[in-house]
């Protein structure tokens, strides 16, 4: 190794220059790759060596600190020149025969180019899976204040999931309904109003999602009580997939699918590229503006699929793109076509305090149908298709408007049940369980975190303040947290 410049590595074994690598086989450049970081790592541990050996007086008068004496930049710290950009591997393209030199030049400017793409890819940070860029757009995102305290939510005693469903005549009139004139371009903070991304092909994306639920729908074969729930104004299709519990479930399951034919339509459903691009943007919209609710979501599907590796996820969450332990695909509705609308409801088994994400799908106009309303916040939302709603819809009572005669809709909605993190928090056991096999002082604490579980769950939302300010991820989760030791993520596995 030598250094002539500042930032200039250059390999001995293979005499690659680090500034910009061209090698054209995969192994040696993982290789080359290894041993640059390597090289960095005792620099910057000789430099440190060397500085504390130095005396006080003539670390503060040099401005030429050398990371090492062998090789390293100098340190810029007193001068006006600017360090070179960090060193970027990248694969030599191939020719082709008879380019112009021009041709050729711009060939290697794309390998570079996306060689840095793929590296800062990697470099993101695995549990969050955010972007930079995710992060200062969601700064700059306009709210919208409601006069609401969420602590009159219907949230149980618990705190783990909604109160069940309130009477219709109970719900304000629509003229009492604040309108949120929403144009799907731009992000509004209450919930969160997830628009698309701002780029050229993201259309097709919503276009393409649009077509796969079209497909499974005709491949899934539903019929009889797949239209029959308690959510559906116009009795559509709903079929969900995942794991949950609750309903005298004695533990975690996978959701049940009666037919082979719609076990394939949905396992065709999650592996379209679109759904999976859409699914993944809607995981950036949870940990960007409710990382501590994401968070506490994929620490407890961790422990829990640790516990029981028979459960099926989601592909979409083996694949570090979502955050919800099961979905829904609300699809055609039957004898009216694919018009999915819901009567007020809300999914009190959900988890209180997360939020499920909704998104629309389908080819409507969003100006004169389709709005999400939230009935005990008294707001009315315009939704247009290929966006997602992010709200905590345990709590909030909501249902759509239905869309004009010949225009079509679906939704896609992901979510984890309240059940989940009930068994997470008892230390991966029922209430009957835990209650059985518990002390007193166990109890007298468990009754204790019972009543200020709903105050703390306040705690696990993001402020405005935090997000405005760079801090995203806010403060650690409350006492309230989740019993069982974590683990890490899980081993991810094939849905079958």
């Amino acid at each position: 190794m030598s250094c002539e410049d500042e930032g200039d590595y250059l390999d001995e074994d293979t005499d690659v220059d680090y500034e910009y690598a061209e090698v054209t086989d995969e192994n040696e450049l993982a290789q080359i790759q290894e041993r640059y970081w390597q090289h960095v790592a005792e620099d910057k541990a000789a430099a440190a060596a060397q500085y504390e050996k130095s005396p006080g007086p003539s670390r503060a008068s040099s401005s030429s600190t050398q990371w090492g004496a062998k090789r390293g930049p100098i340190d810029h710290s007193e001068t006006d020149e600017k360090p070179k950009a960090r060193p970027v591997f990248y694969k030599s393209p191939t020719f082709k025969e008879g380019s112009t030199r021009k041709q050729r030049a711009n060939q290697v400017r794309t390998a570079k180019s996306r060689a840095r793409r793929k590296e800062d890819a990697q470099n993101r940070d695995a549990a969050e899976n955010l972007k930079r860029k995710t992060l200062e757009k969601a700064q700059k995102a306009e709210h919208a204040v409601v006069d609401f305290d969420v602590r009159d939510l219907p949230i149980s005693a618990p705190g783990f999931i909604g109160l069940k469903e309130i009477s219709s005549d109970k719900l304000p009139p629509l003229s009492k309904l604040k309108k949120f004139d929403w144009d799907g371009k731009y992000n509004r903070i209450w919930a969160v109003l997830g628009a698309g991304i701002n780029d050229k092909s993201w259309q097709a994306t919503i276009d393409g999602s649009t077509e796969a639920i079209t497909a499974y729908h005709a491949s899934a074969g539903l019929t009889g009580k797949d239209f029959e729930n308690r959510r559906s104004g116009n009795k559509y299709g709903s079929v969900g997939c995942g794991a949950s519990i609750g309903g005298g479930q004695r533990r975690p399951a996978n959701i049940a699918i009666r037919r082979v034919r719609t076990r394939q339509a949905i396992e065709a459903f999650q592996m379209n590229n679109c759904i999976r691009r859409l699914v993944g943007h809607t995981g950036s919209l949870y940990r960007c503006f409710g990382y501590k609710l994401a968070t506490e979501s994929c620490d407890a599907i961790c422990k829990v699929s640790r516990q029981f590796p028979d459960l099926k996820f989601p592909s979409f969450y083996e694949a570090d793109r979502s955050c919800w332990a099961a979905f829904t695909i609300n699809s055609a509705t039957e004898g009216a076509g694919p018009q999915v609308s819901t009567l007020p409801h809300t999914d009190y088994g959900n988890y209180a305090r997360s939020w499920c994400a909704v998104t629309a799908l389908g080819r409507f106009d969003p100006d004169h149908g389709g709005h999400l309303i939230m009935w005990n916040v008294g707001i009315t939302i315009r939704f247009p298709p290929g966006c997602t709603i992010l709200f905590p819809s345990a709590l909030i009572t909501h249902s759509n408007v239905p869309v004009s005669p010949g225009e079509t809709r679906y939704s896609l909605v992901q979510y984890t049940a309240g059940g989940l993190f009930r068994w997470v928090y008892n230390g991966g056991m029922s209430d009957k369980s835990f209650v059985a096999s518990a002390t007193k002082a166990e109890l007298d604490r468990r009754d204790l975190e019972r009543k200020r579980r709903a105050e703390e769950a306040l705690r696990c939302y993001t402020t405005l303040e935090e997000l405005m300010g760079g801090n995203y991820k806010g403060a650690d989760l409350g006492s309230g947290s989740l019993a069982m030791e974590s683990q890490g993520p899980p081993k991810r596995r094939k849905v079958t």
